[in-house]
């Protein structure tokens, strides 16, 4: 029979001697104990002996001290007893959290403990001096008397996490936000909003606000990694980025519908929802009725919310409904109104030195003077930091401080007044600091290879969803092909610049999830605005991308591939989103596909938009008698027919087939297909007989034809 302890101690090394007197005085009492004797460093892995000692534990008693909150092993060992405690209390209907958790505050007072609910009496030991440990001991053996004999059990936290579409993985540099954390779970599990009937306004909400660059997205990730396990339902992840960003009214608040909308298909196809014949309202009720079905919590994340929408619009970017919990994460200070209100700052001083530790910690005093210096200059800016720390492993403390503090070259003013002006109302911060995160962020730019810069102005072209790394593969293949037309396309040719961008911490990786298995890249917003701004992408690497579109736009012929063509899809669709952007033949084959993607799905008036776009634009650049233009009118009047339309289609489609007649001859078979498509619509509006004429010739010339 396994050994259960009734106490399992959670304590920093550095703290061991009053914990270790504890510990004897409990022992005196007949009392076991699990103590662990070794340091763990903040990102190592909690070693299997960890995690079965407090499985085997009755009462998790952290001596919190003022440090308690900075150790992940120490928070890891918290979160799970109050996690697993928190799953006892859903499934017993009685409070059980504070039974599972005892805490000793070292200190005069409580400010350091979190999360909040720590601080109450019934998990202090009140009146306790910390110094007299038999004092102590006594406290935990009369509190143990209310404790489950039943160990806490395996902990639940190692459940892998469910993303419903693409796994955000965050970053191994990730640092604080302890206090944040905590805040973001009490807001999303408040007691009162669990046992209300599911109505959004009624729904557990919590608010990440912060400027550009501060690391709200990367906290929402970290929540759900930490925190997961609570939502067995799964993590939903949805961006509201829009670029550009519509003026603040009807306009903004249509973009944002717009974006959530196509989004709301993408988690359909990722739930196994069925959406033929489904119009973007009815994929959108589709996916709240099974939402609101799920008998366990979920987490919904809105990524990215723009200021100014109105109260309607935020409301429709909620949960939907059911067991949901929203987390919004935004730029915006104006929606006290919905949910929990949590404020992140830049990063402390020393949150920012731990940051650029982890890329390479200091060997002299000199090096320990410099990054101090450099985590002052920007102001704990996060992304920043961290674009700085991966210089620092590069080139050293020395260069990036001298870098930064450097004056401004001569003939490099006007830049960099023009980039602070167009990235400036990201960053609110004091200018100075302002400009020595933007000079941070433009020099790791500019001191990327060629290839690695191409990458930067594939993402700023793309739009502001991640980019799939076959795609940027293609698109590098294309490049190279390009500069070589004797060379074999190249699978790799992408390695250099991928690698670039992540050693200079300028992307991160995304996808990998069983609902969205391929890979992506994730570039910052700042850094795409950048690029944008920067480095204006030139017509050669647009046009790699839409041929690198092009390689895989046509499987959206198979529904069953639309999943993994999400994300294809949504840089296909930004990339033709104006009319301007039709200037190429190329251009108007990846609207077709998108066009088509759209039929397929059953949301056909977005296709008939499509197809109308798809035929403008190649009248306007191919000619009105063009084999392409003539297929986009039949594909137009597909749409019509299966809308109902057929009076519509008709016309169309005889259009067609006397074009096609005589551009194309009698027997060509496109005249033939658009004889076909003909038919059918006849067929459809009763005309039988006129049909089958149709058919008996569309058969008797491809016997001629083929045999």
């Amino acid at each position: 029979m396994e050994t259960v302890y009734d106490i399992f101690l959670s304590h920093r090394n550095v703290h061991q001697e009053p914990v270790v007197r504890l510990q004897a005085a409990l022992k005196r009492r007949g009392l076991s104990v699990w103590i662990d004797r070794e340091q763990i460093k903040d990102g190592d892995a909690i070693s299997e002996t960890v995690k079965e000692g407090l499985a085997r534990s009755r009462l998790l008693v952290v001596w919190y001290s003022a440090d308690y909150g900075d150790s992940f092993a120490c928070q890891w060992e918290l979160r799970t007893a109050f996690l697993t405690a928190r799953h006892e209390e859903q499934h017993s209907g009685e409070s059980r959290v504070h039974r599972r958790i005892a805490v000793i505050n070292p200190k005069a007072d409580a400010a350091h403990i979190q999360p909040l609910a720590l601080r109450e009496q019934r998990f202090l030991l009140a009146g306790a001096d910390p110094t007299d440990s038999e004092t102590l001991a006594d406290k935990l053996k009369k509190r143990l008397e209310d404790v489950p004999a039943e160990p806490l059990g395996r902990a639940r936290i190692d459940a892998p996490v469910r993303w419903i579409g693409p796994a955000h993985s965050g970053s191994e540099r990730f640092v604080g936000r302890g206090a944040q954390l905590w805040a973001i779970d009490s807001a999303l599990n408040r007691r009162e909003a669990v046992m209300l009937s599911g109505a959004a306004s009624a729904q557990a909400q919590a608010r990440l606000e912060g400027m550009g660059g501060v690391g709200k997205s990367l906290l929402a990730v970290e929540y759900a990694h930490r925190f997961g396990v609570q939502y067995p339902g799964g993590i939903f992840w949805l961006s509201t980025a829009i670029d550009p960003l519509p003026p603040a009214g009807r306009d903004r608040d249509a973009a944002v519908c717009a974006r959530i909308h196509g989004q709301y298909r993408s988690l359909a196809l990722a739930l196994g929802l069925v959406l033929t014949n489904l119009s973007p309202e009815e994929v959108e009720q589709a996916v709240r009725n099974r939402l609101r079905r799920l008998p366990s919590p979920y987490l919904w994340i809105v990524d990215d919310l723009p200021a100014e929408l109105s109260a309607a619009t935020i409301r429709f970017c909620q949960a939907p409904g059911g067991q949901g919990r929203t987390l919004i994460t935004t730029r915006s200070t104006g929606y006290e109104a919905f949910g929990t209100t949590i404020r992140l700052a830049c990063l402390s001083s020393d949150e920012a030195l731990t940051l650029l530790y982890k890329h390479r910690p200091p060997q002299t005093p000199q090096e320990e003077a410099a990054a101090a210096a450099i985590a002052t200059a920007l102001a704990g800016h996060a992304l920043a930091v961290d674009v700085a720390g991966a210089s620092v492993k590069r080139l050293g403390y020395a260069y990036v401080r001298t870098r930064i503090e450097a004056p401004v070259q001569p003939g490099h003013e006007l830049e960099l007044q023009r980039l602070a002006r167009e990235l400036g109302a990201s960053l609110t911060l004091p200018e100075d600091h302002a400009l020595c995160v933007i000079k941070t962020l433009k020099d790791s730019v500019d001191q990327l290879p060629d290839s690695g810069r191409t990458l930067l102005q594939l993402a700023a072209l793309a739009g502001p969803d991640p980019l799939p790394d076959p795609l940027i593969r293609a698109a590098f293949a294309i490049l190279a092909k390009d500069a070589d037309p004797a060379a074999d396309p190249d699978a790799t040719a992408a390695d250099p610049a991928l690698n670039q961008t992540l050693h200079h911490s300028l992307r991160e990786s995304v996808g990998g999830s069983a609902t969205a298995p391929e890979a992506a890249s994730q570039f910052h917003p700042l850094l795409r605005q950048l690029a944008l701004s920067h480095l204006p992408p030139p017509e050669p690497v647009r046009a790699a991308l839409i041929h690198a579109l092009l390689t895989r736009l046509p499987e959206v012929v198979d529904i069953r591939a639309h999943a993994t063509l999400a994300l294809w899809i949504g840089h296909a669709r930004y990339l033709t989103a104006a009319d301007a952007a039709l200037t190429d033949p190329a251009s108007t084959v990846v609207l077709s596909w998108v066009a088509r993607h759209d039929h397929e799905q059953g949301a056909y008036a977005l296709a008939r938009r499509g197809h109308e776009r798809t035929l403008d634009a190649r009248r306007r650049v191919l000619g009105p008698e063009n084999p392409d233009t003539l297929t986009s009118m039949g594909n137009l009047a597909g749409t019509l027919r299966a809308q109902g339309e057929h009076a519509a289609a008709r016309k169309l489609e005889e259009q067609v087939l006397e074009a096609c007649r005589r551009v194309l001859g009698p027997e060509h078979p496109g005249t033939l297909t658009s004889m076909a498509n003909l038919a059918e619509t006849l067929s459809a509006q009763g005309e039988h007989g006129a049909a089958r004429a149709l058919q008996e010739q569309v058969l008797d010339a491809r016997r001629r034809v083929l045999g």
